[in-house]
């Protein structure tokens, strides 16, 4: 099953950029005209910065705050978000027959792995860019989750040199744990599901979760390395192919492509926690059909479908009364470093920012976020370009200089005189200035 198309994706929004005291909501993002959206409700909301060559599969922030993108293209993309707006930085093709099924990407180790018909590629996008091993399987790959706690020691000193990777195929119907150093399965296998396989997940403590049809698995690997099914969870009748957690991994999220629910357990004692979506919970939601992915930050829930983003607080899954249409659809969203969020539809890169210093700049164009008396700054030293603001650059072109204290014109940093207006340079380092100075060149 191709996770292409229309998507639901959870953002759980962190505290750390952004002060929110309640979830993220609708009206979070209206009355900007540079959210494009002043008045709810509001049609593709946020201003277009770039437009994908190809629909996404996966977005990913990776250890530098720049974009990985994934597209069905069969390319990997690097971009960067800055004030200037989003520019490519490297792209890579690795999959040109267009049947991508699934794709993950570890930060610690730069390496991204992806499914097809045939097997799991695995792909080096740090300094190295380059495809690497390819494993061969007995059939298509469903799901594939990087092993947080086991992997390779090549050099033997007791640290993992490559992770190990878990694998859902659909024919056994079952998570196989491979060796991506030798190419080969390990054997290490969750139970096997009834009918299908939909997802594979590991937690950060090795956990290992497979959604199948109707059931949940969870799984532990005990000491002598065996494989133990601790719990089955059957939240409704589906083929769960939807696994996220919130930052902390308290709680898990599960949902169906095609399903109108969404339902959260929790990990310590896996008791159903809330349940939000058609048929069991008291208020009838609406969502439409779900599909494709699911993205996890903190405190609010983030669901994009066809033709809608919605929002929710993730602990009472609380719908907001309002949300922004997408008539082309919802391919894809991933928050900024400043709590806003990009959302991908028909190829477009929406940015749904804040205006956190109220100076008429939203924060990931700002490029002083929280001063209200600066927004530019063209040559990156981190001085303002507006004069009468706060830490003003005089030089505004110049990357080496900000000040001029003595207003000759001459920039602290390259006046050998910064405070006296009548001299800037001493050529024989004597320290009499050579406007003054009857032998310049002379020490």
């Amino acid at each position: 099953m191709r996770r292409v198309g229309y998507c639901i994706f959870l953002l759980l929004l962190t505290t750390t950029c952004l002060p929110l005291v309640a979830s993220l909501n609708a009206n979070d993002f209206s009355g900007s005209e540079a959210n494009n959206c002043t008045n709810l409700p509001c049609v593709d909301a946020g201003e277009i910065l770039f437009t994908l060559d190809a629909n996404p599969i996966k977005i990913w922030k990776n250890n530098d705050d720049n974009y990985l993108v994934i597209g069905e293209d069969g390319y990997i993309n690097l971009y960067s978000l800055t004030s200037a707006g989003i520019s490519l930085v490297w792209n890579l093709e690795v999959d040109l027959n267009g049947n991508i099924s699934c794709a993950e990407y570890y930060p610690e180790y730069d390496l991204v792995a992806f499914g097809n018909e045939t097997g799991v590629q695995i792909v080096d996008v740090g300094p190295n860019r380059e495809k690497g091993a390819f494993i061969f399987t007995s059939g298509s790959v469903v799901d594939v989750a990087w092993d947080p706690t086991a992997g390779n020691d090549i050099d033997s000193d007791g640290i993992t040199d490559i992770p190990y990777l878990w694998i859902a195929l659909e024919v056994n119907k079952r998570a196989v744990q491979y060796d991506i150093n030798n190419e080969l399965p390990r054997q290490v296998q969750t139970n096997e599901h009834l009918n299908h396989i939909g997802s594979v997940h590991v937690l950060l403590d090795g956990t290992i979760i497979t959604g199948g049809d109707d059931e949940i698995y969870i799984h532990t690997i005990n000491q002598v390395g065996s494989v133990i099914l601790n719990e089955v969870l059957a939240p409704y009748s589906a083929t769960f192919d939807l696994l996220i957690t919130n930052d902390d991994e308290s709680e898990l999220y599960v949902s169906n492509i095609g399903g109108q629910k969404l339902i959260s357990y929790d990990t310590g004692d896996w008791s159903k926690v809330t349940v939000s979506g058609l048929g069991e919970n008291p208020i009838n939601l609406g969502f439409e059909l779900i599909s494709s992915s699911l993205f996890s930050m903190d405190k609010t829930l983030v669901l994009g479908t066809q033709e809608n983003l919605f929002f929710l607080e993730s602990e009472t899954m609380i719908l907001d009364d309002n949300k922004l249409s997408y008539p082309l659809g919802v391919d894809a969203i991933i928050d900024t470093i400043y709590g806003g969020l990009l959302v991908v539809s028909n190829k477009n890169i929406h940015l749904l920012d804040f205006d956190q210093d109220n100076d008429g700049v939203i924060d990931t164009k700002d490029a002083f976020p929280f001063d209200p008396s600066q927004t530019v700054d063209l040559d990156g030293d981190g001085c303002g370009d507006n004069e009468i603001g706060n830490n003003p650059d005089f030089f505004p072109e110049d990357p080496f200089e900000c000040i001029d204290s003595d207003g000759d014109n001459v920039g602290d940093n390259g006046d050998d005189f910064p405070n006296n207006p009548d001299e800037w340079e001493d050529s024989d380092g004597d320290e009499v200035g050579d406007n003054s100075d009857k032998f310049p060149d002379d020490d």
